[in-house]
């Protein structure tokens, strides 16, 4: 059976003195002198209260506290015959509606407990002399119901707090979504989005399936979207937004205040925690060009696989050279035909490959592929002779170098 008189020992309440009984009904009189001294004198010294709206007070609150007024006079009286979850219902309303509000949970715990102390307040100064006996038998029934309103109000509150974030995250994320695809954001999406500032896209390569794994199914990605936030939530604050789809993970990062420093290495270390994973950056300066932002960073990305770059965050400045490449035009297949002569010619490709990959240091060059210094240096001039370059020079080298990242990147040219 459930329990009735919500918070109260209902034996203690039917066992009260003619005492109690007599100093209650002198309280229960100044019901209503008492809902306006708690909805303003005693909530208006509560932090945020003087800013609220008059009708928020005069009409909510105080119903609210007439109500938990009501409630205690009804169990002195032994008529209280509801279940806590019928009793604390409307508390459990409003609650709830504070939440929506962004009215701080702290405070709305404090305006409970202060309606308390004003009620014990004015059962003290009504108690007669030899009235002590009484007072402290009221006094146990009065806070005795704390434990459970509190417990239903911040049970509400952070259930329709979650909900909402939820909502919002839900809206924040799809808005995402429709920007990656090219949508031009309203004035509402912008302030919605919160990064008219601009700031910078996360793209994350997610992880290959182990060998006999299901399929990454939306469930699966669900949640590792979840984790991801949560992640970025508990470190970095609520700013940034997770959007994962079936190939890769998004993750936006708002403009610090200068002089803070960027959050992008931050959140690459924190969502790769547990796998290694490859990732790359591009900043936007609005919502509006994060598509343009995202598809730079996919480029980026590929770029850096496609050079044997290892897991970990990669900006255009690491592959500036490569990317300036690989953009379409007649530079790029002309560099990478560049190395046609060395076709026939497989160790010297191969020793101006390694020359290259070891800043031209002679030495390290011979040691990683077995060779004596000196026929590093010859094959070099070979190379040269067979690519027309003096790649002693700077701009020799930097030609080779080029010819062979466009060689890797584009390949030779068809025909």
């Amino acid at each position: 059976m459930a329990d009735r008189s919500p918070g109260v020992d209902r034996a203690a309440a039917e066992g009260l003195s003619q005492a109690a009984r007599a100093l209650a009904h002198r309280w229960e009189s100044q019901i209503n002198e008492l809902t306006r001294r708690i909805a303003r004198q005693r909530f208006e010294a509560l932090p945020g209260f003087v800013q609220l709206p008059d009708e928020m007070v005069d009409v909510e609150i105080a119903e609210a506290v007439r109500h938990g007024l009501h409630m205690f006079a009804r169990a002195v009286r032994g008529q209280d015959a509801s279940t806590q979850a019928e009793a604390y219902r409307l508390f459990r309303r409003r609650a709830a509606q504070r939440a929506r509000e962004g009215f701080p949970l702290p405070v709305l715990v404090q305006a409970h407990l202060a309606a308390r102390a004003e009620m014990w307040a004015v059962l003290r100064g009504l108690a007669r002399p030899g009235e002590e006996a009484a007072l402290l038998e009221l006094a146990d029934l009065l806070f005795a119901a704390m434990p459970g309103e509190l417990s239903d109000v911040v049970r509400a509150y952070v259930a329709e707090q979650s909900t909402s974030a939820a909502d919002e995250r839900a809206r924040r994320r799809a808005l995402v979504l429709s920007l990656l695809s090219g949508h031009q954001p309203t004035a509402e999406e912008l302030d919605l989005l919160g990064m008219a500032r601009g700031g910078s896209v996360l793209l994350v390569r997610l992880p290959a399936a182990r060998p006999g794994a299901r399929p990454t199914g939306a469930v699966a990605r669900h949640r590792l979207e979840r984790q991801w936030q949560q992640r970025l939530d508990r470190d970095l604050g609520s700013d940034s937004l997770v959007a994962v789809d079936a190939d890769h993970g998004y993750v936006l990062l708002p403009h610090r205040a200068p002089g803070q420093g960027g959050l992008e290495d931050e959140a690459a270390r924190l969502l790769a925690q547990d796998t290694p994973m490859a990732m790359a950056f591009d900043a936007f300066d609005d919502p509006g060009a994060l598509a343009a932002a995202a598809e730079r960073a996919r480029e980026i990305l590929r770029l850096a696989l496609a050079l044997g770059r290892g897991p970990g965050p990669h900006r255009m400045a690491d592959v500036l050279l490569e990317y300036h490449l690989s953009r379409p035009g007649h530079s790029g297949g002309a560099l990478a035909v560049l190395l046609d002569p060395l076709l026939a010619h497989p160790d010297v490709a191969e020793t101006l490959r390694g020359y290259i990959d070891h800043q031209q240091d002679r030495r390290a060059t011979a040691e990683a592929l077995g060779l004596h210094p000196n026929t590093v240096d010859n094959r070099i001039r070979r190379a040269g002779r067979l690519l027309g370059a003096d790649l002693t020079t700077p701009r020799g080298y930097a030609l080779a170098l080029s010819a062979f990242a466009a060689r890797g990147l584009l390949g030779p040219p068809a025909g």
